[in-house]
């Protein structure tokens, strides 16, 4: 549609707005709601079709800008919100010389005269580490809505493009980005207590159900077109594993710029850590590091590796020789181009070694794998795999607001490692590693008692994930 019509349109209802947004109170609300779900607080935020600045205010960003088609909007922003910037731009033609960590394009994809062109133009906003967020109505809500204009419930619109969630995904990926995760929100947009939790809540998770919905919405990062020179950080948690330790360092490869191996002690009572020392002394021309975390569990010793590594990308390996040191160059590739920045290791692609793994707990990963595919909304088949890696970068946000202080009932990291991935929006990738059958130490891995607590993390992730929001 010509930028004139939609500038003059929405100038023409500016008076107006605040007088729809009250009429649908619950509806903005809820949307607001789940865009703070989707972007955590105190990021770089651009909002692009921002109208009078109450999105932007509500994700609470350390620097927010948000640019709207209309003058008279933006005047509304300016006055109702001084801490943050607010600009006249035609995003389709332009938008601000930043960079932000998030960039939000607010229901007016619908009413760009050239997707494809804005979509090319959106790049600029942004890094390969830029998430990107835009929302769509739903296409066979169309007679709903005009209806609804009609009998003066909602505010009236311009005419919308006709679009699709699946032709929205193909033009973002036809300008280079790479779709992460879809949304389908909003089964009934009125609020009635207790039913509209119902359904919005619950039912809006049902299959077929849910494509009836409201809105649609897409996360979305550009495509990374050059491979980085990353060094690596290899945290080796170990609890009474010295008949490993010569065996893991000696296999680590050389990878990148630079690899850092970090042994960390976990409360050992066996000569865990004088095997770590002699394996330093025997290896002068590499980066080997003990440190030593006394309070029990792998957790705690994750904690104590990934906040003294230097290196760009932090690696996980079990100590016990499950999965083969070498593999982790597979993981390391992946994240240094660009293709992901969380990777998870899977156990249940290839066929494993004899007495690696008991049925029960092939059974119980099957079973958390197909849930976690759905709650995460990332395909998982081994959530307990522990080799892991991720980019640094992350680490201090996914430890203030995954590790540390939401009380998780996880003592081994794996899943509050997954969960931060899906929260903070990364690239995700899972790479098979053949598993091994354990040598010298059994697992110490408890079945009942740890598989209850899987449990109730797992009831506690689709609170979260997939009920809240």
């Amino acid at each position: 549609m010509p930028n004139e019509i939609i500038r003059e349109h929405y100038n023409k209802f500016t008076a107006e707005r605040e007088k729809w947004l009250n009429r649908n109170r619950y509806y903005y609300k809820s949307k607001e709601r789940f865009y703070q779900f989707l972007i955590p607080r105190s990021k770089r935020v651009l909002v692009i079709g921002c109208e009078t600045g109450d999105l932007l205010a509500s994700l609470k960003p350390s620097y927010g800008v948000g640019i709207d088609i209309s003058e008279k909007m933006i005047d509304i922003a300016r006055q109702k919100h001084k801490d943050y910037k607010f600009y006249t731009m035609d995003a389709q033609e332009k938008l601000p010389d930043e960079k932000f960590d998030y960039v939000v394009i607010c229901g007016m994809v619908g009413e760009l005269e050239d997707v494809q062109t804005f979509f090319n133009t959106l790049k600029t906003a942004g890094d390969e580490f830029t998430c990107y967020i835009l929302d769509h109505y739903n296409a066979l809500w169309e007679p709903l809505l005009k209806f609804g204009e009609a009998i003066k419930l909602r505010m009236p619109t311009p005419f919308q493009n006709w679009l699709q969630i699946d032709q929205i995904s193909n033009l973002l990926d036809l300008c280079g980005f790479d779709i992460l995760k879809t949304y389908r929100c909003f089964l009934f947009p009125f609020y009635i207590p207790v039913l509209s939790f119902f359904i919005n809540s619950i039912l809006i998770n049902v299959p077929f159900l849910n494509r009836l919905s409201l809105l649609r919405y897409v996360v979305a990062k550009k495509v990374c077109t050059e491979t980085h020179n990353y060094g690596i950080s290899v945290v080796i948690p170990c609890r009474n594993e010295e008949s490993n330790i010569k065996h893991v360092a000696e296999r680590i490869p050389d990878m990148g710029r630079h690899v850092e191996i970090i042994f960390v002690d976990n409360g050992s009572t066996d000569h865990t850590a004088d095997e770590i020392k002699k394996t330093i002394k025997d290896n002068p021309n590499r980066d080997i590091k003990l440190y030593v975390q006394p309070k029990i569990g792998k957790k705690n010793a994750l904690i104590e590796g990934f906040d003294r590594a230097q290196q760009e990308v932090l690696m996980i390996l079990d100590a016990d020789l499950t999965v083969m040191p070498g593999d982790l160059e597979k993981f390391f590739n992946v994240i240094n181009c660009g293709k992901a920045e969380f990777v998870n290791g899977s156990r249940m692609v290839y066929p494993q070694e004899r007495q690696s793994m008991r049925y029960l707990n092939i059974i119980g990963n099957y079973i958390f794998g197909r849930i976690f595919s759905w709650v995460l909304k990332f395909s998982l088949t081994d959530t307990l795999c522990g080799t892991k890696g991720f980019l640094k970068k992350y680490w201090p946000e996914i430890k203030e607001n995954e590790i540390t202080s939401r009380g998780s009932l996880d003592k081994w990291g794996d899943f509050d490692l997954l969960f931060a991935a899906a929260s903070f929006n990364l690239k995700m990738a899972e790479i098979p590693v053949r598993y091994k059958r354990r040598v010298y130490e059994r697992s110490k891995m408890q079945h009942f008692r740890h598989g209850f607590k899987l449990l109730i993390m797992t009831f506690i992730a689709i609170k979260r994930f997939r009920i809240n929001c």
